[in-house]
C-alpha cells in the first residue's frame, strides 16, 4: 500500500477520480486470479465430445444462485483447459459466497464436470484500499457491507447519500440488502463505487 509517509493515511482520497455501478455477487474479474480458479477440466466437451479450440459465450451455472455468468472456454480434446470470464454475472455472493463451485455448461450438447471455484466477490479495484459507496436510491434502505478491515456492518443508507455520511466507510463488498422494495434495492443498480 502506498502511503504519504509510511502507511498512515495511505492513499488518501478527497475527491473521486472514477465511479462504477456495484454489481453485488459478481465475480471480481479484476482480481489477480480473475475471481475464480479452474479446478476440474471435465470431459467430453464440444462437437463430438473431443473438440479442440476456443468457444465463446459458454454459460457457467451455480446451483441455486447467480445469473448471467459466461466465459470464453479453451478446449483440448474435449477437456476445458482455460476459462476467461466475459460476463461477471450477479447474485452469487448473496447465495453462497467465496468457495462456491460453478459448472461449465455443455458445449454443442456435450461435456460435463468442468468446475470453477469462486475466490473473489470484492468490488473491483479494492485490493489495497476499499472504495466509498454512494447510495443512489430514491429512498433509504438497509444494507450489509464488508469493510476494508474485514468486518461486516449493517447500516441504514439514506437516499442519495454517501454510506457513512460525514465519515465515509471504505467498503470492499455490498454483501446483502433489504430487498422488500425492488425499486430501491441496492443489489440492483443503486449502489455506486467511488474511487
Amino acid at each position: 500500500m502506498r502511503g504519504l509517509n509510511g502507511n498512515v493515511a495511505a492513499e488518501p482520497r478527497l475527491f473521486a477520480h472514477d465511479a462504477a455501478t456495484i454489481i453485488t455477487g459478481a465475480l471480481n474479474t479484476d482480481a489477480a486470479d480473475g475471481g475464480f480458479l479452474l479446478t476440474a477440466g471435465g470431459t467430453g466437451y464440444g462437437t463430438g465430445g473431443n473438440q479442440t479450440g476456443t468457444v465463446n459465450n459458454v454459460n457457467i451455472t451455480f446451483s441455486g444462485s447467480g445469473t448471467g455468468i459466461a466465459g470464453t472456454v479453451t478446449l483440448v480434446a474435449g477437456v476445458v483447459t482455460n476459462v476467461v470470464i466475459t460476463a461477471r454475472g450477479s447474485g452469487i455472493k448473496s447465495n453462497g459466497g467465496a468457495g462456491l463451485i460453478g459448472t461449465v455448461d455443455a458445449i454443442s450438447g456435450n461435456g460435463s464436470n468442468a468446475k470453477i471455484l469462486v475466490t473473489n466477490f470484492d468490488i473491483p479495484f479494492t485490493e489495497e484500499r476499499g472504495c466509498v459507496v454512494y447510495h443512489n436510491g430514491s429512498s433509504a434502505v438497509s444494507a450489509k457491507f464488508l469493510l476494508e478491515s474485514g468486518k461486516e456492518i449493517t447500516m441504514r443508507c439514506p437516499a442519495n447519500s454517501i454510506v457513512g455520511g460525514h465519515v465515509p466507510l471504505l467498503v470492499k463488498q455490498v454483501v446483502d440488502a433489504d430487498t422488500s422494495d425492488n425499486s430501491n434495492n441496492p443489489l440492483t443498480t443503486n449502489m455506486i463505487a467511488l474511487y
